[in-house]
């Protein structure tokens, strides 16, 4: 469990401390490592596996333009390569946070718009100066974030916020949704901690020392088009040939857990051959069950490596 945290400090003065504490809210076990990063108004810090480098940081040439990023952007080669044209410079192409800022600076928060993948980052404009946050089209990489005395408080998982420190105090709203509802998450930004909100998915919570706005830079566009059944199947597997593939293409290696079932057997059948070398079949069950047999059936028919026990 990893992710980042942050918060402002336009009217406080506070040390390194503070995020050390909200990060160690957040980190699970020894292996996960801390790194901070602190500008004059404002502090934020990754907690990460080293090994998966789930988590970047990146600035611009002169620093006027930040970013951390917690997560993943697929298929954007043919964007640095337009902004490389363009005559912006890159230490290091592969990583994510650098490729936003860059294409902030270029385009603004147009920029967003186009970022496909799982994601969460902050942003910061020392010129303004201002702070952004921003959750991806389907807020898969949850967000949450407070206020306090004016300043902005930010982080993957509540429990950071409330090592800020901050009040500890049921929202009864929350109470309400659940007792009736059965669940929480499905209406509104509530959480349930009582000024502890939840960042929309596909918005940018921009912050400054006047105060803050929330807009979206994304919604999903649905129009009914008239079609057979044919033709929408066809559409369908093109659509998820296309999702399972700029997956793929992005990672060194890709291990799928398969079984007898449907979901797993349909994603190997959908990665390309030329990607095939990069997959593992890992599964496992009583030797000769129906599991077993299938999965190696598979597996021999799309020709990809297996591991079986």
């Amino acid at each position: 469990m990893v992710g980042i945290v942050g918060y402002t400090k336009f009217k406080a003065s506070l040390t390194i401390d503070r995020i050390k504490e909200m990060a160690k809210g957040i980190k699970t076990n020894n292996s996960q490592r801390i790194k901070c990063f602190s500008h004059n108004f404002l502090m934020v810090a990754s907690v990460t596996y080293p090994e998966l480098a789930s988590s970047e940081y990146a600035t611009n040439e002169d620093g006027s333009i930040g970013a951390l990023i917690y997560g993943r952007i697929f298929g954007y080669n043919k964007e640095l390569e337009a902004l490389k044209g363009k005559g912006h410079k890159f230490q290091d192409e592969s990583n994510i946070a650098e490729f936003i800022v860059h294409s902030y600076e270029e385009y603004g928060k147009i920029a967003f718009s186009n970022l496909n993948g799982s994601f969460c980052l902050v942003l910061f404009h020392t010129e303004i100066p201002k702070v952004l946050l921003v959750t991806d089209r389907f807020g898969t990489r949850p967000l949450y974030y407070a206020f306090k005395n004016h300043e902005l408080i930010f982080s993957s998982h509540s429990r950071a916020i409330l090592a800020y420190p901050f009040t500890k105090r049921l929202n009864e709203k929350t109470l309400v949704k659940f007792l009736y509802l059965g669940k929480i998450g499905i209406l509104g930004n509530e959480t349930w901690f009582e000024g502890i909100k939840l960042m929309p998915s596909s918005s940018i919570l921009t912050f400054t020392k006047s105060g803050f706005t929330i807009e979206k830079y994304w919604d999903l566009d649905y129009s009914a088009e008239l079609k057979n059944e044919e033709g929408i199947v066809r559409d369908l597997l093109k659509a998820f040939k296309k999702a399972v593939n700029i997956r793929v293409e992005d990672l060194n290696g890709v291990s799928v857990l398969l079984s007898g079932g449907l979901d797993s057997r349909s994603v190997l059948g959908a990665v390309e051959k030329k990607q095939l070398n990069k997959i593992v079949a890992v599964t496992f069950g009583v030797r000769k069950c129906d599991d077993i047999v299938i999965a190696k059936k598979s597996c021999k028919k799309i020709g990809c490596k297996t591991l079986n026990n």
